[in-house]
């Protein structure tokens, strides 16, 4: 029998209203979403920016902003109905059982606060012990992230730091209390490429040291496929496809995940213009009752406006939402 998993969404639904003529209505930024996510497994969430990736990863630690709200669904943590929680049980998850990484360190960041106080701070609002052990504690993390003079960035402000050295610190802050469920909402958006790397092969590092789940935010499907075990696609609030990260260059079938794979640069197309997908994401995505992406699909058929596909079965590794492409019997 399967281990259950550590995360489990199912059949999320998030809205925020909107104003139409008559009043208000629902805008579903998230919408039936489902997926699991197993115990030390990195699963990769990509999609272009809007398709709801981040809302449905806030909505694990109880993050959503106002006006927004959850309309449907649960959110499963080791067995346990996170909707269901108070404010008070809430806590006690978020920041110490899961944590997350946000996507610009700068802002993540108190600037009249020393680094070392608020990696102390995560820490101390979900443990009692002395300042000393806990400073003791900090400093050893911070050498974990690859911080070589870590009593110095201890004492430093954010402003005093690089970009690399803030995330490292923001990871500290992340994994003080031992998470067991990591989420890294684009953690390498606003680094070079070289620091990219660094901070990937980090996250590796500590991911195999603390035993960790990770659920990775990004919009770069050539980073997570070498570095997540699966994938999920998102566009328009809906998952388009879910595979193995493995087989996402040469399996992936959804017109939404080729799409998004065409983009990538290589070797062939260098020094011509890089391509794009025709339209972007809009709002008549979300709303309509078809599949979200019926208006940008080269694949296209009549029944994708008018009836929105399932995701297929979810005992197979490989699942995908699309009328215009074979059923996984036929694949197999």
């Amino acid at each position: 029998m399967d281990e259950a998993p550590l995360l489990s969404i199912k059949n999320l639904r998030i809205a925020f209203p909107i104003q139409v003529a008559d009043g208000y209505s629902d805008l579903f930024v998230v919408n039936d979403v489902s997926l699991n996510l197993g115990a030390r497994e990195i699963m990769a969430v990509v999609g272009e920016s809007g398709s709801g990736k981040t809302t449905m990863a806030l909505a694990t630690l109880g993050l959503i902003p106002s006006p927004g709200c959850i309309k449907n669904g649960k959110i499963l943590f080791n067995g346990l109905d996170l909707l269901t929680l108070d404010k008070k049980t809430t806590r006690h998850y978020r920041g110490n059982r899961i944590s997350i990484i946000f996507q610009d360190p700068t802002t993540a960041l108190n600037p009249t606060l020393t680094v070392g106080d608020q990696i102390l701070e995560a820490y101390i609002l979900h443990n009692q012990n002395s300042y000393i052990k806990v400073q003791e504690l900090v400093i050893d993390l911070l050498v974990k992230v690859g911080i070589n003079d870590p009593k110095r960035i201890f004492d430093s402000y954010p402003h005093q730091l690089s970009g690399g050295l803030r995330q490292r610190a923001i990871i500290a802050m992340a994994l003080i209390c031992k998470p067991e469920l990591l989420i890294a909402d684009e953690p390498t958006t606003s680094l070079d490429t070289t620091i990219q790397a660094q901070i990937l092969d980090l996250l590796l590092d500590l991911q195999e040291q603390f035993g960790m789940s990770i659920l990775f935010i990004s919009h770069n499907l050539a980073l997570v496929s070498q570095f997540a075990h699966k994938v999920a696609v998102m566009y328009a609030g809906k998952i388009m496809e879910i595979l193995p990260a493995k087989d996402i260059v040469n399996k992936s079938v959804h017109p939404y995940t080729k799409g998004l794979l065409g983009l990538l640069p290589s070797i062939e197309t260098r020094g011509q213009v890089l391509p794009s997908l025709p339209g972007s994401l809009s709002e008549e995505d979300v709303l309509s009752l078809g599949c979200p992406f019926a208006n940008r699909c080269p694949s296209v058929k009549e029944i994708c406006h008018v009836e929105c596909p399932s995701l297929s079965s979810p005992t197979t590794r490989h699942q995908f939402a699309c009328h215009a492409v074979p059923t996984i019997n036929e694949l197999l």
